[in-house]
């Protein structure tokens, strides 16, 4: 009888009860009672107030605040995710009014605060952020049936299932678990009105508000809780800021945009956690900044403006204190890496690594383009590398005689590029290495941790298997040898004295040997060429980006501005105001590059890089003439202290030999002096000659 009356009770709560229930829940188990003063300090002084809300924020208080620059134009589209989250976990509710408790709610989700009481994982956070930034319409859910329908039909052969990469399992439709979790948390499952939740299945993200997003994610990815945004100001220059739209452009081409208005629901889940696991890690430090005391800061009054990047940096002076105690996020812009290029390492590649722990060690057009002066400069790291290869796709006939030469040492099996006219077109792939580098005549270097991925102009990830280790080879060129260079993803070049070339004839070793995905470099450092054959079977993942999975001959049926038109995304979110389109109007996205909400220039959305799918569908080969090379460590001023004394240490060694040389002039006593010193033999290797 109790437990039915229970059960009764529990079913009546409303929504509105819930999300109320659940933001003082999180007041009072996910923050200390420092941090909730400040955040009230914060939101009271700031605050609009209307008799029937009480105090509320509006899209204007809260850009002020996080001092989002107006030149992004990314205001409205933050505004909005806040209003959704606000409401959790009735999102039926949204868009609500940013009242304390709609606040605070977004406040603990966006930073992740949440996990100490709701024990879900990551998937569900981005699960919600996506539907905070998506528009709602049933029409959008039957235009990307109809396209997977014809996908479905498309698809051919699906190459080894161990080559491809472990992912759960996701029905779009299905119940999420973080809002199951909060709703167990509050012992409120049977709730009313918890039907009328949007499907995520009938959403979509507007192209252009997610390229405003992710350009402010590459801006603040290295922001810390105590950091102002305009601390970046820096980043806001004309020059920079057409730097971080090409880089926005090239993640948002991982999301097969093209004939499409926006971003689904399964392309967003595919492309998140397997190349951009760390994206929206910015926004936890960024609403940090609630929790902290503002009375040090007077310029934050209720009527200051942010404009980037005239502003100037507005910081407490221990902020300041901290900034010029601090080393440089990169000590200086290389050949390829800058800081938009190294935000967007940050993405994929564990952060605290990356910022402030950067070491340029090697540039091929300040030292030279040559296996010798790579290993120079290299191979005495001993901590985690990055190298970065920029180069123009060559033609797919030869032109002269070097690219004549490059291209009849590949394989005869040849795929086109990856674009379509992408001749003289630029592409950027990478390699990261947690092991350090060595010369492999007999074995390869690497382990599972290695990442080979593609930085433009479409982002790319292919993570390694466990199943085939040819991770990474270094090899110079012998008269048994015949092709050195770098090469990852590859077997080891075949001798032509081996048992396997006797066995088979000269054809094996007069070839480069290209693994299904691979990266070769060639001993001059002069060509290069990535290959990628959707079969797998190789040390590395073929790639699971939706723009390079859909079947060749799928083409979009959601680029129909007639039906896009449909999609109704305007509502209210309250008494004082009218809440704007989350996406303007999709067909604006369609046919209009600039947002509905500003005409400046800067705004303009890039197209994405066409992806073709031409030849055998998801099998590409991008040949390419190397026009920058660099190497980066990682490790910061520790490890540089360790190298610096291993070159020391070389160098020592060097000069004795030397001078020994010229004492005596008999090569061989001093070779037996060095050698019963212990300065050269054993495990330090030398040589006299």
């Amino acid at each position: 009888m109790g437990q039915d009356h229970s059960s009764t009770a529990r079913r009546e709560v409303t929504p509105e009860q819930l999300t109320q229930h659940l933001a003082l829940t999180f007041s009072k188990k996910c923050y200390t009672e420092l941090e909730l003063y400040c955040f009230k300090q914060v939101f009271r002084s700031l605050a609009d107030t209307e008799a029937s809300v009480g105090r509320y924020w509006t899209e204007a208080t809260l850009c002020r605040f996080l001092e989002l620059p107006d030149v992004l134009g990314v205001g409205p589209v933050l505004f909005q995710m806040a209003t959704y989250l606000g409401v959790f976990p009735c999102s039926s509710l949204a868009p609500t009014m940013m009242t304390m408790e709609a606040m605070l709610t977004t406040i603990t989700l966006m930073t992740g605060r949440y996990k100490s009481i709701l024990k879900r994982g990551e998937r569900d956070r981005n699960r919600l952020l996506y539907a905070a930034a998506a528009v709602f319409d049933k029409k959008i859910g039957d235009i990307m049936s109809s396209e997977e329908a014809l996908e479905e039909t498309l698809k051919g052969v699906q190459g080894f299932a161990i080559d491809k990469p472990k992912e759960d399992t996701i029905e779009e439709d299905d119940e999420d678990e973080l809002t199951m979790s909060a709703l167990d948390e509050l012992d409120a499952v049977g709730a009313v009105g918890l039907a009328d939740q949007p499907k995520i299945r009938h959403s979509i993200i507007p192209m252009d508000n997610f390229l405003r997003l992710v350009q402010l994610l590459l801006l603040i990815a290295p922001l810390d809780a105590l950091e102002p945004v305009a601390a970046y100001s820096d980043q806001l220059s004309e020059d920079n800021l057409k730097i971080l739209r090409d880089v926005a452009t090239a993640i948002l081409a991982s999301f097969d945009v093209e004939g499409r208005p926006g971003i689904t629901y399964k392309a967003f889940t595919a492309v998140i956690p397997n190349t951009l696991p760390h994206l929206f890690l910015g926004l936890d430090a960024l609403f940090e900044h609630f929790l902290y005391p503002r009375d040090s800061d007077p310029s934050r009054t209720k009527d200051t403006t942010i404009s980037a990047p005239s502003s100037p940096v507005q910081s407490s002076q221990m902020t300041a204190e901290k900034q010029k105690a601090l080393p440089p996020l990169l000590p200086q812009d290389g050949d390829i890496l800058n800081r938009a290029v190294l935000s967007q390492l940050s993405f994929f590649i564990t952060p605290s690594t990356l910022f402030r722990r950067l070491h340029y060690l090697y540039s091929g057009n300040s030292h030279g383009f040559s296996l010798q002066s790579l290993e120079k400069h290299v191979f005495t790291w001993r901590a985690p590398t990055i190298l970065l290869v920029t180069g123009t796709l060559l033609p797919a006939n030869p032109t002269n005689s070097r690219e004549r030469g490059f291209v009849d040492s590949l394989p005869p099996k040849r795929y086109p590029n990856s674009m379509t006219n992408g001749v003289g077109k630029r592409v950027t792939y990478g390699i990261y290495l947690t092991t350090p580098w060595k010369s492999t005549h007999k074995s390869h270097f690497g382990d599972a941790s290695t990442m080979l991925f593609q930085l433009s102009p479409t982002h790319d990830v292919f993570r390694a298997s466990t199943v085939n280790t040819e991770y990474g080879s270094y090899t110079t060129p012998t008269g048994a040898n015949l092709h050195g260079g770098i090469n990852f993803g590859s077997p080891l070049p075949m001798s032509a004295g081996s048992k396997a070339s006797a066995t088979h004839g000269s054809s094996l070793s007069q070839y480069v040997p290209l693994g299904p995905v691979s990266l070769f470099l060639d001993d001059s450092l002069e060509f290069g060429v990535f290959t990628h054959t959707a079969a797998g079977g190789g040390s590395f993942f073929p790639s699971v980006s939706p723009a390079r999975t859909r079947p060749a001959g799928a083409q979009s049926t959601a680029a129909s501005p007639t039906q896009a038109a449909d999609v109704n995304t305007t509502a209210a979110i309250g008494p004082t105001a009218r809440r704007r389109s989350r996406a303007g109007s999709l067909a604006s996205q369609l046919g209009s590059p600039t947002s509905p909400t500003s005409t400046s220039s800067a705004n303009a959305t890039p197209t994405p890089a066409t992806n073709t799918r031409t030849g055998s569908g998801n099998n590409w080969q991008d040949r390419f003439e190397i026009e920058a090379l660099e190497v980066w460590g990682c490790g910061g001023d520790e490890e540089a202290v360790r190298r610096k004394k291993r070159i020391d240490d070389e160098e020592r060694e060097a000069r004795l030999r030397r001078e020994a040389v010229a004492k005596t002039g008999d090569v061989d006593a001093d070779r037996e002096i060095l050698r019963m010193a212990g300065l050269i033999g054993h495990d330090q290797g030398g040589s006299m000659g």
